[in-house]
């Protein structure tokens, strides 16, 4: 076996070379031809990845056939589900060449065909800096033919280089399987070094010796099969942010508590030390907020988006407006900032109704809306069926997609409503070319007197002037749906009982 160790054992890295590295710390050993915007080359292979792709080409031209065909061979009964990232650590990435907002990825979300033995290290916070002894740091426990487990991205790195897998496992996304990789980040991984002959004398540069090769092991990234996306795309956020601002991790996520930053709490402007004195609204700034930034705030907490039980439960719309206010002074700056920072970027761009005949008259009913993003967004989407008198969980209820910039999309009410409470809305975007405000106008008065589970969205006095019947209706009064439509079919059939 060859000196390079990862801990103790040897890793296999066949798979290594999916990685894409910036042209920052090594020199190429090899160049694409590919230009970039402002006519650089691209840097495919650093010395780091041809070191770790050449070891692994070794190591596998030693192996018996037997222990070739080991390789992989159980890459299709593992299963990716979605990576897991920390909210309170944003990042941007780039979708389609926008920047967008993005979580940092700890951890993953897996499923097996067949019973599994899975590492998992004693203290989750041990990575490329402190190093992993598999000896020292890792248990190992057995996990069930088709129960989900999660796992840290180091751990995973643990599982997915044994033979068997090699640096593979399945992944399917739109109806179409693939494979994701390990990918690894090696350029600050010192042993990987040490495979080069007389490295002290190496350079990455004519000038420029070897950098930041402190790191006590690489740092793992998963990627997917070229042409089929992200596998940041479907990322799951494990934390939350509570009323006081301070950001907790979710319980199904508890083991992974050590890797949130603890920051201390700032108390909140306005409060005295005794929690007694109430928020002063004399402030003429804050009274000039408009009453959809303030109701946003406080129906956040209302309905669970703040990520946590609601200590508050207005009876009225006075109340409501003064704790949305008393949020919005006790926010800390950073999250000031975001108030209302990409109303201007989301558009309605028309209507969607559902058309039916009242006696000899048409009449329609709006269900929802088709938006257009300047960025790429993530978009809530909720079940058809579930409404003011369902009610609807913001943590179970609901899942995001990313739609592109420029991409149309169409949501329901409710799935609008959810999307506009957002910081980053505030209870506003834009409609028609002209950029009018749209603002999200609810009706409060049922649900705050508690006799239904949600506000009504009600959009009428500030609906698009383009309205798209969503269903047609023959000479014989049947109504269908069109097809590009058919997920809000639920709704028509509701509306003919």
């Amino acid at each position: 076996m060859s000196n390079y160790e990862m801990g103790k054992p040897s890793i296999p890295v066949n798979n290594l070379s999916n990685q894409k590295s910036q042209k920052k710390r090594s020199e190429p050993t090899v160049k694409s031809t590919t230009k970039n915007k402002v006519g650089d080359t691209y840097y495919k292979i650093t010395t780091a990845n041809a070191l770790l792709i050449a070891e692994g080409n070794r190591l596998i031209k030693e192996m018996t056939e037997e222990e070739k065909a080991n390789l992989g061979s159980k890459s299709d009964t593992l299963h990716f589900i979605c990576q897991l990232g920390l909210a309170s650590k944003k990042r941007s990435r780039k979708v389609n060449g926008e920047n967008t907002d993005s979580f940092t990825p700890v951890g993953v979300r897996l499923v097996s065909d067949i019973d599994i033995v899975v590492p998992y290290l004693k203290d989750v916070t041990k990575n490329n800096k402190t190093g992993i002894d598999p000896d020292e740091d890792l248990d190992y426990r057995m996990v069930s033919a088709g129960e989900e487990f999660t796992l840290t991205l180091y751990e995973f790195m643990y599982l997915i280089t044994g033979d068997e897998y090699n640096g593979r496992l399945s992944a399917h996304k739109d109806g179409k399987d693939f494979y994701a990789y390990l990918s690894v980040k090696a350029n600050a991984y010192g042993e990987v070094y040490k495979l080069m002959d007389n490295e002290g004398d190496k350079k990455d540069s004519k000038t420029q010796p070897f950098k930041r090769k402190d790191a006590k092991l690489p740092t793992p990234t998963i990627i997917f099969e070229r042409n089929n996306g992200s596998s940041r795309e479907t990322m799951v956020d494990i934390d939350v942010r509570t009323e006081d601002g301070e950001w907790v991790i979710r319980k199904e996520y508890k083991r992974f508590e050590p890797l949130l930053s603890k920051r201390k709490r700032n108390k909140r402007k306005g409060v005295a030390d005794n929690n007694t004195q109430s928020p002063s609204f004399n402030d003429s700034k804050h009274l000039n907020l408009p009453k959809h930034i303030i109701w946003s705030l406080a129906l956040q907490e209302e309905l669970g988006l703040s990520g946590s039980l609601p200590l508050h439960k207005a009876q009225n719309k006075e109340e409501l407006l003064n704790r949305g206010k008393e949020l919005f002074l006790s926010m800390e700056d950073t999250r000031r900032e975001l108030i209302g920072c990409k109303s201007s970027t989301l558009k309605v761009v028309n209507t969607l109704a559902l058309v039916s005949f009242a006696g000899f008259r048409e009449k329609f009913e709006n269900i929802g809306f088709t938006l257009l993003s300047d960025i790429a967004i993530q978009v809530p989407i909720i079940d058809i069926h579930q409404n003011h008198e369902t009610g609807i969980n913001a943590t179970t209820d609901i899942s995001y997609r990313t739609v592109a910039a420029g991409e149309e999309f169409n949501l329901s009410k409710y799935e609008l409503m959810y999307l506009l409470l957002q910081d980053e809305y505030s209870g506003s975007c834009v409609c028609d070319d002209e950029k009018k405000e749209f603002v999200l106008s609810l009706k409060l008065e049922r649900y705050l007197k508690g006799e239904i589970k949600l506000p009504i969205p009600s959009f009428n006095a500030k609906m698009p002037r383009t309205i798209i019947y969503i269903n047609h209706i023959d000479k014989n009064g049947l109504a269908t749906i069109k097809l590009q439509y058919t997920r809000f079919a639920p709704l028509m059939d509701k509306k003919n009982q």
